[in-house]
């Protein structure tokens, strides 16, 4: 096999600026600690030098473009003034696990269907990024019973190695994770080896789903690329500092922190040097913060892995759609000022929501409380990173703005509203200059809403979750076959820039997998319909890379595979919001690579340079036809 595209992050960002890596206990103590803010940033040039030599914040680069900055809590607009060389900034998004629910229905045993095609996942490894993995599992294993998992990264605990260039965690390679399967054979303890687990089962279902075992040929649990190789990544549950700007600290439910997510891609691209074979990464986390355009800070960084030819991304929309968390409008050049009105529920403690608008729009914020206080206008100015808080009554209201994305020119609103009182809030949003005069608002994802809470007027389009809508990643929005339609709460496109995701759609509802202690399960969720497709892009992957059919595997000619697989409904608009380009059908996928490898010879002409244009088969069938 060919060399890969993509470079070591790490070794990139040292060759060009020719220095030893930073401290991993200077970076593991801030990292903990709750003086300091957490920010992940996009800087031009050489700055780490210059903003290392002040007393109130560290940067730890990770590579040329993307850092990891700690600042001394309530100073960061102090430091974006001093250092314009920060373009970009992005506070600790909250994100929260991608659906996965039991079901107590008959499973759809049609849902994990492929045929007969010969492709297995072989050579290809699958990167989860999620909740960690029953590595004791057999379905995770050879048939001589040495694990297909060649590492783990768990975040959560720090009794054993720390990944090479990071500064947190425990890392565990395939030779322990073999030792502790050893061990368990012999009556012994693994955990004393390997001391990892999955407490729930949620990333062993989804791992299960993309390429878990048959035990025999009687199994009826199946998976997509049962010969694939695991990297997996347990995330690290988001600190409190970060949950108590957001309003979260009384939150029970699972909480994970925009650093770390980015620190698994880099450690996953880490690993890809190292075994030298395509990698499909799996998000099956999201957020309803950022501008779903692409500029977040998150979604750049999404972007920046997966511009290769070997390392893909892959997610799902989420399950935001059939929430009031999604509002977009429109100021005429007649209309001064909008209204927006949030409900929220009595027993809603604290709320966050963030409106977005384009330079060089500006914009002015009043607020009105359910009592009739009102806030004229937000005293805040748009300069990068200013801050403030304000009080209506009891309520207290910090209001951040950000100029998120100097390249696309997104400007941000973030509100983090605390002990709110339940009622009607009226936000007015008034023109102060219009060129676009669009504004996009989203509220928190709806885990974090009770009751009633929500935007009153709200669209279930561009509901699709953060960072599902950058440029390169693959998405699947969530189908249910049976009813045959996409499931209510599926997110739903387009993104905030009319790009076209999710690329097509794949079945959610009642897919059996396992549970710990490989318990048969049925699942519904988000979660599945993103774990089917990460198993079609591996064996895209094993198709075109590993067997050598096409090198180019770069992330636009994977999606023209996936959507030449897909089936349509006649009379329907392709794509659309809701299936984009249809629902896929591994079967018909296989059947169009092969077509594709054989269409150069359609063309007999002598001509050395022929104009070839790639069409799905079906269309080429109809056009031979006519």
């Amino acid at each position: 096999m060919g060399g890969y595209d993509s470079v070591s992050s790490t070794t990139f960002y040292r060759e060009a600026v020719n220095e030893s890596p930073p401290s991993v206990n200077q970076g593991e103590n801030l990292y903990f600690s709750e003086d300091y803010e957490t920010y992940f940033i996009e800087y031009v040039g050489d700055f780490e030098r210059k903003v290392n030599a002040i007393n109130y914040a560290r940067v730890f680069p990770i590579n040329a473009f993307f850092a990891v900055l700690f600042v001394k809590e309530g100073r960061l607009s102090e430091l974006l003034r001093e250092f314009p060389e920060i373009t970009n900034t992005e506070r600790s998004f909250p994100y929260t696990l991608l659906s996965l629910e039991d079901s107590n229905e008959a499973p759809n045993l049609t849902a994990i269907s492929k045929g007969n095609i010969p492709l297995d996942g072989s050579g290809v490894v699958v990167g989860i990024i999620g909740k960690g993995i029953d590595y004791l599992n057999p379905r995770f294993m050879n048939e001589d019973g040495s694990t297909r998992i060649i590492s783990i990264w768990d975040q959560s605990i720090s009794t054993g190695p720390i990944p090479e260039n990071f500064f947190h965690g425990t890392e565990y390679t395939r030779e322990e994770i073999n030792r502790a399967i050893q061990a368990q054979r012999m009556g012994q303890n693994p955990y004393d080896i390997v001391n990892h687990k999955d407490e729930n089962g949620y990333s062993t279902a989804i791992a299960n789903i993309i390429g878990g075992r048959k035990q025999n040929e009687n199994d009826s649990i199946v998976s997509i690329a049962p010969k694939c190789e695991f990297i997996v990544i347990k995330l690290k549950e988001s600190r409190m500092v970060n949950k108590a700007h957001w309003g979260l600290e009384d939150y029970d439910g699972l909480v994970f922190d925009s650093v770390d997510i980015a620190a698994s891609g880099r450690y996953l691209n880490q690993m890809q040097q190292k075994v030298n074979k395509p990698l499909v990464m799996f998000l099956s986390i999201g957020t309803n913060l950022g501008a779903h355009d692409g500029s977040t800070l998150g979604e750049r960084y999404v972007d920046f892995f997966a511009q290769g030819r070997t390392f893909s991304v892959v997610t799902s929309t989420g399950n935001q759609g059939g929430s009031p968390i999604c509002l977009k409008l429109t100021l005429s050049d007649d209309e001064l000022e909008k209204e927006v009105s949030i409900n929220v529920d009595e027993n809603q403690k604290n709320i966050f929501f963030s409106i977005y608008y384009s330079i060089p729009d500006k914009v002015s914020i009043g607020i009105t409380s359910p009592t009739g206080e009102t806030i004229t206008r937000v005293p805040i100015e748009p300069i990068n990173g200013e801050e403030v808080t304000v009080n209506l009554g009891e309520t207290s209201i910090f209001v951040h703005y950000f100029l998120e994305g100097r390249i696309t020119g997104t400007q941000e609103f973030n509100f983090v509203m605390k002990n709110v009182i339940g009622g009607v809030w009226k936000v007015k949003i008034r023109k102060r200059y219009s060129i676009h005069g669009t504004v996009n608002i989203w509220m928190q994802q709806k885990e974090f809403s009770v009751g009633s809470t929500g935007l009153q007027e709200f669209t279930p389009y561009t509901t699709l979750m953060t960072p599902g809508t950058s440029n390169n990643i693959i998405v699947a929005s969530s189908y249910d076959e049976a009813e045959n339609r996409i499931m209510e709460d599926s997110g739903r496109g387009f993104t905030a820039d009319n790009r076209i995701i999710p690329a097509v759609a794949l079945s959610a509802k009642n897919v059996l997998s396992i549970g710990l202690g490989n318990k048969p399960k049925v699942v519904t969720g988000s979660a599945v319909s993103g774990a089917i497709l990460t198993g079609a892009v591996a064996l895209l992957y094993q198709w075109g890379i590993v067997e050598r059919n096409d090198l180019s595997l770069y992330a636009a000619k994977i999606k023209s595979y996936l959507i030449q697989g897909t089936l349509r409904e006649q009379g329907k608009a392709y794509p659309n919001e809701e299936v984009g380009f249809g629902v896929l059908n591994i079967e018909k996928m296989y059947q169009g690579l092969l077509m594709s490898s054989t269409r150069s010879s359609i063309w007999n002409g002598e001509e050395k340079s022929p104009l070839y244009i790639s069409i799905p088969w079906d269309i080429y069938k109809k056009l031979k036809k006519a």
